[in-house]
């Protein structure tokens, strides 16, 4: 059989491979399940070839295929490596030895749709856990494919695949809530953006701990550094060039911190001195600042051990029931922030002349 551009690069179904031959779907079936009373040689002989070639098994040959293979995939594109992926994929592997599961990392340099699913093919994974934003064809490609997943921090309100992730939000309103209860009131955000979840809900508790505390939410004080160093660097200098008066800034991650922190500098301000600072995350280089980082601080380990375990007690119960897990973080406080003087303790007061 030649190979067809349609269908090489394609997981091909029963109803497929059948157009293809010239035969019906039910032949198909009782070529490859071993009904030879009811298909003649020479017609298996070509389904059996066609099959092999495209890789082809019926649904049901297709999940004892992949039980069978004992092996879980890592999925994650390069362009989300950082130190949450290392402390991931520490929690997944830890888990996987203890349950006797071979562990397998995919990693893809950009998004390609027609080899993430030739990579699918040709492995056929039990089950995998995936770093990606919600809506991303990497989680239709899993549902396609009858591949059950994990999602790692991927979700939103509406959420219908399983899911581990952080309290995002929690994290944040407990970290501005601080800095309101320290006197802070002119406190500039770095964001993440609207495309990971980690920064929607970080900035979403942001601006109800601002309206808890009766402070206006203002989009002058917020800038988009896409969880970046160079991002926070960009972002603290606009702040302080529109908003002088800013005593605080929250990055959403540590990364933007750390360039906020040698923007800061670069102005002349000292930090906390002048301007206090807080990250999101928790990352080492923060501990070893000076003045060390305070953050919040997260446990990717846990995420990927949580990640892990659910996934493997899904392929053990054969449940499809969508979950979310959130694991908890913690407000470290450090180096980089300060009380300001004179300042009242309830909550929307002004700062005491």
């Amino acid at each position: 059989l030649p190979v067809s551009n349609n269908y090489s690069r394609t997981k091909v179904t029963g109803r497929m491979l059948a157009q293809m031959l010239g035969v019906s779907p039910a032949t198909i079936s009782n070529a490859l399940n071993g009904h030879d009373d009811r298909v003649s040689p020479e017609t298996k002989r070509r389904i059996l070839e066609a099959a092999k070639r495209y890789g082809y098994l019926p649904p049901q040959r297709a999940k004892q295929a992949r039980s069978a293979s004992g092996v879980i995939a890592f999925v994650v594109l390069s362009e989300n490596l950082n130190d949450w992926f290392l402390g991931n994929l520490s929690g997944i592997a830890d888990i996987c030895r203890k349950r006797g599961v071979a562990l397998m990392q995919m990693l893809f340099p950009a998004w390609d749709r027609e080899y993430f699913e030739e990579v699918l093919q040709r492995t056929n994974p039990m089950g995998a856990l995936y770093i990606c934003t919600p809506g991303h064809p990497m989680i239709e490609g899993f549902a396609r494919f009858g591949i059950p997943a994990v999602a790692i921090d991927c979700y939103d309100d509406k959420t219908q695949w399983n899911a581990v992730h952080l309290d995002n939000y929690g994290g944040a309103y407990d970290a501005t809530s601080y800095l309101l209860e320290s006197g802070h009131r002119q406190i500039g955000l770095l964001s993440g953006g609207d495309e990971w979840p980690s920064g929607v809900y970080r900035k979403r508790g942001f601006i109800q701990a601002l309206k808890d505390w009766g402070i206006p939410f203002d989009q002058r004080l917020v800038y988009n550094g896409h969880f970046t160093q160079f991002g926070g660097y960009l972002g603290a200098k606009s702040l302080l060039e529109t908003n002088p008066s800013l005593s605080a800034i929250f990055a959403v991650s540590d990364e933007m911190a750390l360039g906020a922190i040698r923007a800061l500098y670069d102005l002349g301000l000292k930090v906390p001195d002048d301007v206090s600072v807080v990250g999101f995350d928790g990352i080492c280089v923060g501990q070893n600042l000076d003045p060390p980082l305070t953050t919040v601080e997260t446990d990717p380990y846990a995420v990927g051990t949580n990640a892990c375990a659910m996934l493997l007690g899904m392929l053990e119960s054969h449940s499809e029931h969508a979950a979310k897990v959130q694991v908890g973080v913690k407000l470290v406080v450090r180096g980089t922030t300060r009380s300001l003087e004179r300042v009242s303790t309830s909550q929307g007061g002004d700062e005491s002349s």
